[in-house]
């Protein structure tokens, strides 16, 4: 930012309110190619899928993990989402466990873990992590979406409270309501009619459901994802553009089940 400001004479803003790519105003000045979260995230998923097939190599684990490695450099906190998803996917897969047994003991584990980890090495605890990422959201300029969140406090009792909030904002909002333009209108109701075909879903018969295991990996990631997006994350523009990253990941399962319930026979 002091660069900047020293070279241009122009004091940039700090705010994630904007929808786009630092690489579109670059381009024009020289060329350029973006690696981006998303590229990474996709790259691990692909690897992760068929690095757990018979014929796995040690280029598939490679990639896997330099896959991991980057994205704990650019977002550790999705690095941290990650991780109960893969074994919840591994347990499913490999070890045929069944999937409410994997998700119960994978998120007990890891709430377990978070509270030892914040009483013996509070800098990698998630509890301090997400605390700390709504810190530094907090700093940033405010949106014309901006939307109060309490200040969260790296221990058990303060995420509890803040839960509520938390999925109202990650998984709700914004509502259709609160929209201002055209374009945020058609968004909310996209959540909308989303909300509205997932608990549909829930509500099918469990027989028509054909799961692989990897759809679980998705949904625990994404849900993951848009509960800790709604802790930190202090505006609704930025809400919906965050969690553009993760709803494919749930959108997928919900997918499955239609097209399984139109088509019974395939």
């Amino acid at each position: 930012r002091n660069v900047i400001k020293k070279s241009t004479k122009v004091n940039p803003v700090l705010s994630t309110s904007g929808g786009t790519s630092d690489a579109r105003f670059i381009k024009k000045i020289a060329p350029c190619i973006e690696f981006g979260l998303i590229a990474k995230l996709a790259m691990y998923a692909y690897q992760l899928y068929f690095s757990v097939q018979p014929r796995t190599t040690i280029k598939r684990i490679t990639i896997l993990l330099i896959s991991f490695a980057v994205l704990v450099l650019m977002r550790n906190f999705v690095a941290m989402a990650l991780l109960p998803a893969t074994c919840i996917y591994l347990l499913i897969q490999k070890q045929q466990t069944r999937p409410w047994i994997a998700i119960l003991g994978v998120f007990g584990s890891l709430l377990l873990m978070s509270m030892l980890l914040q009483y013996f090495l509070p800098a990698l605890s998630p509890f301090t992590i997400i605390a700390q990422r709504q810190a530094d959201f907090s700093q940033l300029a405010h949106a014309q979406s901006q939307i109060e969140l309490s200040a969260l406090k790296p221990n058990i009792n303060s995420y509890l409270m803040q839960l509520p909030n938390a999925i109202n904002h990650g998984f709700l909002r914004p509502y259709v309501w609160e929209t201002k333009n055209v374009f945020s209108f058609l968004l909310s109701i996209e959540l909308l009619l989303m909300e509205c075909v997932l608990v549909l879903m829930l509500f099918q018969k469990r027989k028509q459901r054909q799961w692989d295991a990897f759809i679980y990996f998705g949904l625990a990631l994404g849900m993951v994802m848009l509960l800790i997006n709604g802790y930190i994350i202090p505006n609704t523009s930025s809400l919906v553009r965050y969690r553009s990253l993760y709803l494919p990941f749930m959108l997928t399962p919900i997918l499955c089940n239609i097209f399984t319930k139109l088509r019974p026979n395939t």
